[in-house]
């Protein structure tokens, strides 16, 4: 039976890294602070969307929330049980 070749990724990856370094190295200073400019503005301009968003956010906030309390509760029940 035929078998497809095996991808040695962990590879790619250190190789796609170096490279990435040595693109990131070669780089002028007035380039790397170009790169830096386009990247802050980028985030920067990152503004939700809508109210709909918002609420949607909200809401799993408080989700997450309950979930701490609710682990919080447990693991205070464990502590007094171990007491």
């Amino acid at each position: 039976m035929l078998e497809a070749p095996k991808q040695d990724w962990k590879l790619y990856e250190a190789k796609c890294r170096e490279e990435h370094n040595q693109w990131l190295r070669g780089l002028t200073p007035s380039a790397g602070l170009s790169l830096f400019e386009n990247m802050r503005r980028l985030a920067a301009s990152h503004v939700p969307a809508s109210p709909a968003r918002e609420q949607m956010e909200a809401a799993r906030w408080q989700e997450k929330l309950a979930m701490r309390r609710k682990l919080l509760a447990v693991f205070a029940a464990l502590d007094r049980r171990r007491e």
